[in-house]
């Protein structure tokens, strides 16, 4: 985790981060526990080392979080780092997820402001340890610099699948069943009631719930593996952009018709018991932030989709059909469409 950029003061004459380690203490203090001696020297060296095991492949994504556009500025406080390091890796485990793949080792680019302390620098990896001691993957290096607005969090992630068995958006085939992990519209509606557009005053326990789902995503990435390693799809992604927005992105790329059933989409009680039944099947197709896992299947894999479902202890729901043509339509229980009046998240 190089630090090359950092000077005592930025050129428009701030005044540095407020600290008493400096950027090659907490490196050391903090991050280089985090690594591999073998890989990276603990940090010390100026890139990494890796050698991907024999019969994988490796699968790489990148995702930047920037304060006020992807999570909330009182999220980049001290009190939150740790919450905000566990969010951070975890839509970047989403992606791995949504190729069938293991998580393996990761990089962390930081630009950071003068409210990240000492104290924020320990909390954040106190995050990053957790996720590498539940995941089983590790710190391979990064970058350090300083920022003269918000807070931005850049990770590369990268996972181990077999060699052609990772998955494709361009493999659904007329005749498969369209099926969805977990519940829907939960991080959205949570985010909703964090910035006073949802009122969380009737069921706090809910509203709990709600903003847990935006603050923590929880990536499926035992679930992704499973579905590559049994053979169950071919084709799938997460849920990050909303599932209309997403279902769009699987479309286009294999080029069949999706027709999903609104009646199947699975909805959380909280989630039911905040919002009037006008808004949750909107905030369930477009709310977005979900990463929940969209994948195909053949109808003959079903009754073995439930008891993967069983097993994992993660809902499975068939939530609709794909077919010869092209587009996504929602349809309600008389066949009629559903128009909404957004997709989702748009990334501009």
């Amino acid at each position: 985790m190089s630090d090359d950029h950092s000077t005592e003061h930025d050129k428009s004459g701030q005044k540095p981060v407020s600290n008493t380690l400096g950027e090659f203490g907490r490196i050391a203090r903090f991050f280089a526990s985090l690594t591999h001696d073998e890989e990276t020297d603990h940090l010390g060296n100026d890139a990494a080392l890796l050698s991907v095991p024999e019969g994988m492949e490796l699968v790489v994504t990148t995702d930047s979080l920037v304060e006020s556009v992807h999570f909330l500025p009182e999220d980049a406080l001290p009190d939150k780092a740790e919450q905000l390091a566990l969010k951070v890796l975890g839509t970047n485990l989403s992606d791995l997820a949504s190729m069938g793949a293991k998580p393996w080792r990761y990089s962390l680019s930081l630009a950071t402001t003068e409210r990240q302390d000492d104290q924020w620098f320990e909390s954040f990896a106190k995050g990053l340890a957790s996720s590498q001691r539940e995941q089983k993957w590790v710190l391979s290096g990064g970058d350090s610099v300083r920022s003269l607005s918000g807070l931005v969090v850049t990770v590369t992630a990268m996972g181990l699948v077999p060699k052609g068995r990772a998955f494709h958006r361009k493999k659904a085939r007329a005749g498969q069943l369209l099926w969805v992990s977990g519940t829907l519209g939960d991080a959205a509606t949570g985010l909703r009631i964090l910035t006073g557009k949802v009122s969380d005053s009737e069921d706090e326990n809910a509203a709990a719930f709600l903003k847990d789902r935006y603050h923590l995503p929880q990536p499926r990435t035992a679930l992704g593996w499973r579905l590559q390693d049994e053979g169950l799809t071919q084709c799938c992604l997460d849920v990050s952009d909303g599932l209309l927005a997403d279902a769009g992105h699987l479309s286009r790329e294999s080029a069949v018709r999706i027709v999903i059933h609104a009646e199947s989409l699975p909805l959380s009680d909280a989630l039911i018991s905040v919002l009037p039944p006008e808004g949750q099947l909107e905030m369930a197709a477009t709310g977005g932030d979900d990463y929940e896992l969209l994948f195909t299947a053949e109808p003959e894999e079903t009754e073995r989709l439930k008891a993967l479902s069983l097993a994992l202890g993660i809902r499975l729901t068939p939530i609709g059909i794909i077919e010869e043509g092209r587009g996504v339509v929602f349809r309600d229980q008389a066949g009629q469409a559903i128009a909404f009046s957004r997709s989702g998240w748009v990334h501009s």
